[in-house]
Parts: structure tokens; C-alpha cells; sequence
């Protein structure tokens, strides 16, 4: 395990000191007169920081992205793009004076090349290098978590050699085979209930199983928290979700946020409400009830993208696709449309990052039939979310209770860094026009 840490510490200080021998061999090459050492130093720090994070956030840690040499390309210069312009406030901040153009430049295009050089030659690094596989055994009932172990061990791939049921009930002496190591998967929590059960862990464990968890699996590997692991640990997640709150920091970055934002859409609003009109006339506003934080109903409000229709009833987005407009299209493949919610973040209403806000109707449903669904309500609803970067629009039931699982895992993990990723993956999809339904 520690030689698998080093070798991931080591990659990530080769690709640091790749990107600075890039840099300052650009700064020296082109000189920047004018420009101290120590001035140039901070600019770097500022830039290649954002950078990293925009670069994160673009996946391009994910190796099995690597795969596709065009998609790889795609989402470094995207991921570029967004972190130049995302540190170009820093820096006037910092410095309090004009970001040399010419410079920018210059240094954009290096990091461009310099980060798509070294992620190449790390994915490829990576692929090559032998990894370590380990031997799965659960302890649980196979018909009730074979699909969980199935996707864990597809998205673990070649880090399991094999893996194997156990029933809990019948305590069965277990011994190494000699093999890769063995990891024995806690899958319910009640089985430290018995005092048998637990004293057979114990010696288990002394054996050399490496004892595991399927919350601590699920959350690392699948990013989100599927409900069947939720119920298993029902005690320790409800008391999770129920700590779950608001942070100050991240109102006073919605109010900025939201603020700043108003103003880009005034101006974006010359050219949209005279196409709304042209295209379908008034009413230019959508408004709805939906359900926002502690289960309170408020008014969302968006650019209206359908036909006006008569009566209204709860329905999905794509039953309601035929009602698009032309205006509407457009304005959804860049979420254009969404801009007006930036007054309900402002009122205090929603969020920019958070569970995305449902109606009233599908709510009192949805808390009927999936379990932990009320907990989403801990904090404010949200512009986008962690369920809306990782899963597709939930057009039904059995899609409302995937979402969901993501959409607990954010309430339970929420933090700055997460909240970072969620709003550059929605920059990269909103550039990639991959609008929502």
C-alpha cells in the first residue's frame, strides 16, 4: 500500500516540476522584461493552482479517460481554458494591476502543451506499471449484493483477482490461500451485534484479512452512496445526513456568486428576452413551486423555453420535449435558461451548488417510496449538484433513486474543494453544450 502511495506522490511531483521547467522556460525564452522574479513566481503559483484544480475537476486524473487520445485532448485544453480565466481575477486581485496579455498567451499555450505532455506520458506510465491485485471476500448474502459487488468490482478492474461470498450465519473458519492479499467486506453493520460474529472477525482479522467496509468502498469507488449500503448502515448515515447543514462560507460565496452573476445575465438578457418574444411571445419568466430546504416551497425561476400550455400538471422535462421552442433549444444547450435562479440564490432560496430542487408532487412521492430521500432537504437546493454532473436526467422512479444515492453523498461529503469540481464540471458541460433535458 505505502509503495502504491509513493509511486502516485512521485507522479504527482514529476508532473509539478514538468509544468515549472515548461514555465520558466517560456518566461526566460520570451523574457517579460519588466517583470521581477518574485512577481513571476506568485503569478505562476496563482495559475498553476487553479489550473490543477480546473484540471481536476475536468477528470483528467482519471486514467480510464487515457483510454481515447482525442477525449484526453479535449478535456486538458478545456480544462486550460477554464483555469486561465478562472485565475485571471487572482491575479488582478494579487498584483492590483493589468495581466500582461502577450504573456497570458505565451504561458497559456505552454501549460496547455506542458500539461498534455505530462498527462500523457503519466496515463501511459500508469497503464504500464504492474498493479497490485487483492481478493475480495464478502460477508453477506450473495442475492442482496452481488449487483453492489458487481459495479465495485467492475470499477476496480484489475486491482481484484477474485472475489467470493461468505454467510455471516455460519462462521466459517477462513485462512490466507497464499495468493494476492485477501480483504474481507463488512457489508452490514448489524453484524457486530452478536458477540460470535464479532469474535470471528477478530480472528479473521489477526489471520491477515485487511477488514473493509462497503460505506468506506462505496463512497471512495463509486462516488455516491447506494441505498442498499445506506440501509446497512442505516444508524451511522442518518446520523451523517442529520449533521448536515448550510455552511456561512458557502452563503457569502453564494451571494457573490449569484451577484456577480446577475449582472452578466442583464447583460445576456438584451439579446434573450427579445428572442423569447420574437420566437413564442410572452410570458419571458417560467416559474414553479418547488422544494427547497427544511421541505419549505418557493418559486424557481427560469428563461421560458416551452410553449405555453393551458392547465398545468407535475410532469419530466422529456415528456414535455415536443413543447420546446427554437429560442428554447438553444438556450438549454448552454443552460442559458437557468440564469434567472441566480435571484432565487440571491433571496436565499437555493444554492449554487447543491440537490437540485424538485416539485412539490414528485417530492411527497418520492419521500413515500425511496428511503433517506427527505435528508436532501438538509441544504439548500442547488443550480447544479453532484447528481446532475455524474448522472443524467431522472425521467422515472428507479432514475430518481440513483440520483438520489449521489445527491447523499453530497449532502454527507459537501466541502469548498467538492463544491469547486461540481462548478468547473458544469463549466465543461455547459462549453461541451451538453444542456440538460
Amino acid at each position: 500500500m505505502w509503495d502504491y502511495l509513493n509511486r502516485i506522490f512521485l507522479s504527482k511531483m514529476a508532473l509539478f516540476l514538468f509544468n515549472t521547467a515548461v514555465y520558466w522556460a517560456v518566461v526566460l525564452a520570451f523574457g517579460f522584461g519588466g517583470t521581477s522574479a518574485r512577481s513571476l513566481f506568485w503569478q505562476y503559483m496563482i495559475i498553476y493552482v487553479v489550473m490543477n484544480l480546473s484540471l481536476y475537476a475536468f477528470r483528467n486524473y482519471d486514467l480510464g479517460r487515457f483510454r481515447s487520445l482525442n477525449r484526453m485532448a479535449l478535456s486538458v485544453i478545456a480544462g486550460v481554458v477554464v483555469g486561465v480565466m478562472a485565475s485571471i481575477p487572482f491575479l488582478l486581485l494579487f498584483f492590483f494591476t493589468r495581466v500582461p496579455k502577450m504573456q497570458m498567451l505565451f504561458v497559456s499555450l505552454a501549460l496547455c502543451v506542458g500539461f498534455f505532455l505530462s498527462h500523457f506520458l503519466f496515463s501511459r506510465l500508469s497503464m504500464a506499471a504492474p498493479r497490485k491485485s487483492r481478493r475480495l471476500v464478502i460477508l453477506g448474502d450473495k442475492d442482496r449484493w452481488e449487483g453492489f459487488v458487481d459495479e465495485l468490482t467492475g470499477v476496480l478492474g484489475k486491482g481484484v483477482e477474485s472475489f467470493s461470498y461468505v454467510d455471516p450465519r455460519q462462521c466459517q473458519p477462513l485462512e490466507p490461500d497464499g495468493g494476492p492479499p485477501s480483504s474481507l467486506v463488512i457489508t452490514d453493520h448489524s453484524m457486530f451485534e452478536t458477540r460470535k460474529l464479532r469474535e470471528w472477525l477478530e480472528e479473521t482479522a489477526a489471520k491477515g484479512f485487511a477488514v473493509e467496509f462497503a460505506p468506506q468502498l462505496a463512497e471512495e469507488y463509486l462516488d455516491r452512496i447506494p441505498l442498499e449500503v445506506a440501509q446497512a448502515y442505516r444508524h451511522y448515515y442518518e446520523m451523517s445526513f442529520r449533521m448536515a447543514h448550510p455552511a456561512p462560507s458557502q452563503r457569502v460565496f453564494d451571494l457573490v456568486v449569484s451577484t456577480l452573476g446577475l449582472l452578466a445575465a442583464a447583460v445576456l438578457s438584451v439579446v434573450i428576452v427579445p428572442a423569447i418574444i420574437i420566437d413564442s411571445g410572452l410570458p419571458v419568466f417560467f416559474t414553479q413551486k418547488r422544494v427547497g430546504m427544511d421541505g419549505e416551497t418557493f418559486w424557481i425561476h427560469k428563461f421560458r423555453t416551452m410553449k405555453k400550455q393551458a392547465a398545468h400538471e407535475p410532469s419530466f422535462a422529456e415528456d414535455n420535449a415536443y413543447r420546446i421552442t427554437k429560442v428554447g433549444a438553444v438556450l438549454r444547450k448552454f443552460r442559458l435558461d437557468e440564469l434567472p435562479q441566480l435571484w432565487d440564490v440571491l433571496r436565499g432560496k437555493m444554492s449554487i451548488v447543491g440537490p437540485r430542487p424538485e416539485q412539490p408532487e414528485f417530492v411527497r412521492e418520492y419521500e413515500d417510496r425511496i428511503p433517506f430521500y427527505n435528508y436532501r432537504h438538509n441544504l439548500r437546493p442547488g443550480i447544479t449538484g453532484w447528481a446532475q454532473i455524474n448522472f443524467r436526467y431522472a425521467g422515472n422512479l428507479e432514475e430518481a433513486r440513483r440520483k438520489l444515492e449521489y445527491d447523499l453523498y453530497y449532502v454527507k461529503n459537501r466541502n469548498t474543494l467538492l463544491d469547486i469540481q461540481v462548478i468547473l464540471k458544469t463549466a465543461e458541460t455547459m462549453l461541451g453544450m451538453r444542456g440538460a433535458r
